[in-house]
């Protein structure tokens, strides 16, 4: 189950689920904390019409469909009831400059028929870590509201209808404690209890009575503010909202989002009309990830947790890189730049990016040991370091109006530390990289791919101190680009005709790892040291062709053979960004049509919500992993840019 949209502001990102229920709530940073209550629970929506109550997440009710606009980060959710007659809809929003997500909402009686209608709308949070210090309570007033809060965090609910009625009812209660389920099912007999306030473990459910006229449409908004600097700050939000209603604030975020993207209309306009929605919809789903801060996170589908040990709400600086690129082709500067200002800081003494971070700067988890066959050694993977290096430098090149001191600062603080780190980072026995975590996360070893990324990037920093006239010691540089040119051959498998894996090291004897693995063509491809047109990169190719498409229905391309990450059955998964990398290296070798044919199998793969997953069922074509995945998005919009740029 992933997200059919994610709405964010860079502070606030809200995820709807394929239903439109609110599932995700993750404040003050995008990604961090996600203030929802579990792994499985969304906030409620109900109805009571003329003595009959449902949920609208029941399917033997209510169908529903969630699509995302095409020109705004804005959600537009449909709930029908043929059985009621009646349908409710929803604009979705968090607003572009206050923390608050709105859904503007029209409740429809379709039938010749006046009913007695009461909508609730339930929430539930868990801002505490343990689940236990948190409070609701019930704010009376001209503009009543309900009060969630702990620690620093503060969030106020309400609604009103056209008229500026608020709500007419609410409840306050315990929820996931003392076997309680939710003052939420109070509202099951169309009658809420009134309770004023709860601590521990809470959930809150407010409604408001409305009667409809045959064929007659009602306008109710309804909204959650947050701060994180005080009561008073959510609380005066909130009375502004209560006072004007919601359509302002709609009109305004859905301009701000349209003006983000008319930056790169030319080249969107550029395109064949097929790819043009998914475009938009790519570098939307890029920018909703990206806080305000700098970091960019992986994704915001909070599901995975409910099969997996983790998140993917992580920083990792490749996913980053390969993230941003896109939005640097296409002018949008100030996101790459607030990155490079959060990962500058981030960088060991040595001049070396860990795997990934929290969206606040702090150490994300890992599952990289610090000792490999009982020596000590690094738990990161190398590339990360080389794509850092390869964005601040192509930022160097692409951007207008640097000051001198960031010039100075991304050349002092990242460049050249990393350019003398990797370029002492060698093992004296091949003359190639010293071995790291390949970018699968899985092995240890010196990986085609990662050898690929650090020659690109020393070789970039070369060529910018020289072009800057930046005085730097660069003869470890160009003896490290040199041992890469002369010995990435040990890379390349002769009996089998491609670049492999990688080679590993254990009690000091050297080995190939013969896998044959996506990366080590994109690798080799986009980032040398091999000529593109050489024999052996086009053999790699022919291998890739040969043995990692996936035979089933499904189509696309797999990460490498038996590849058992997220199998459901006994068939390897094909991911987007494995296919897209297989289409942007036949475009880099000039087969335009197999490029193309991966963009159409990727339009052909997307539902309605136009979000690209992980990875896809070999067989179904369901999607596979968390939804949306970024990269995913990232790599499709680099092979337009390689296509149509």
């Amino acid at each position: 189950m992933g997200r059919s949209a994610i709405l964010s502001n860079g502070r606030l990102a809200v995820g709807l689920n394929e239903k439109g229920f609110v599932h995700d709530f993750y404040y003050p940073y995008v990604g961090m904390h996600n203030m929802t209550s579990a792994r499985s629970i969304h906030h409620k929506i109900g109805l009571w019409v003329d003595g009959t109550f449902s949920w609208l997440d029941d399917e033997q009710v209510w169908e529903s469909e969630t699509v995302l606009d095409e020109n705004s980060m804005m959600a537009r959710t449909l709930f029908v009831s043929t059985k009621l007659g009646i349908s409710l809809s929803f604009r979705d929003f968090v607003d572009s400059g206050i923390d608050f997500f709105g859904r503007v909402a029209i409740l429809e009686n379709r039938i010749d028929q006046t009913r007695n209608c009461r909508l609730f709308f339930g929430q539930v949070f868990q801002l505490s870590k343990n689940g236990r210090g948190d409070t609701a309570l019930y704010a009376p007033g001209k503009h009543p509201y309900i009060l969630t809060y702990c620690d620093d965090i503060y969030f106020v609910s309400s609604l009103r209808d056209h008229d500026g009625a608020a709500f007419d009812q609410f409840a306050v209660g315990n929820y996931g404690i003392e076997g309680k389920e939710g003052a939420y099912v109070d509202a099951e007999d169309g009658e809420l209890s009134g309770n004023l306030v709860e601590h521990g473990g809470v959930d809150s459910i407010i409604g408001i009575n409305l009667t409809l006229k045959p064929k007659q449409s009602h306008h109710i908004d309804y909204w959650i503010t947050a701060s994180c600097s005080g009561y008073n700050n959510a609380s005066n939000i909130h009375r502004n909202l209560a006072k004007n209603g919601l359509y302002h604030y709609l009109n305004s975020t859905h301009n701000y989002w349209k003006d983000w993207l008319s930056r790169s209309s030319e080249f969107i306009n550029s395109l064949d009309v097929k790819y043009q929605s998914i475009a938009k919809r790519s570098l939307l789903t890029i920018r909703s990830h990206i806080d305000a801060r700098g970091g960019v996170v992986a994704s915001l589908d909070s599901s995975i947790y409910n099969y997996g040990r983790d998140y993917y709400s992580y920083v990792w600086p490749r996913d980053s890189y390969y993230s941003l690129m896109p939005l640097l082709r296409l002018g949008y500067f100030e996101e790459v730049r607030n990155y490079l200002h959060f990962v500058t800081g981030l960088f060991h003494r040595r001049g070396y990016v860990h795997h990934k971070y929290l969206p606040d700067g702090n150490l994300g988890s890992s599952w990289h040991p610090l000792m490999q066959d009982g020596k000590n050694e690094l738990n990161i993977q190398e590339d990360e370091t080389a794509s850092t290096v390869m964005l601040a430098i192509e930022y160097l090149r692409s951007a207008s109006d640097l000051s001198q001191h960031e010039i100075n600062s991304l050349i002092e603080k990242i460049i050249i530390p990393s350019a003398n780190f990797m370029s002492e980072y060698f093992d004296e026995e091949t003359g190639l990289p010293h071995a790291s975590y390949d970018l699968w996360e899985q092995l240890f070893l010196t990986s085609t791919y990662t050898t690929s990324t650090v020659y690109s990037a020393i070789k970039q920093s070369i060529d910018l101190v020289n072009e800057y006239g930046v005085k730097a010691d660069t003869s470890n540089w160009v003896s490290s680009i040199q041992k890469i040119e002369q010995n990435y051959s040990k890379l390349f498998d002769e009996k089998n005709q491609y670049f492999l894996r990688g080679l590993s090291n254990q009690s000091n004897n050297y080995s190939q790892n013969i896998t044959l693995d996506i990366s080590s063509l994109f690798g080799i491809a986009m980032y040398g040291p091999a000529d593109k047109n050489s024999t052996a990169i086009f053999a790699t190719k022919e291998a890739v062709d040969k043995f990692l498409q996936n035979p089933g229905i499904t189509k696309g391309v797999v990460r490498y053979p038996n590849d058992t990450y997220m199998m459901t059955e006994d068939k390897t998964n094909p991911w987007y960004v494995c296919t897209m990398w297989l289409g942007r290296v036949n475009a880099l070798l000039g087969d335009i049509d197999k490029a193309h044919e991966a963009l159409d199998w990727a339009v052909d793969k997307l539902d309605k919500s136009q979000m690209m997953s992980e990875q896809l069922d070999p067989s179904t074509g369901e999607n596979r992993g968390v939804t949306p995945l970024v990269w995913s998005h990232a790599e499709y919009l680099s092979l337009l840019l390689d296509l149509y740029l």
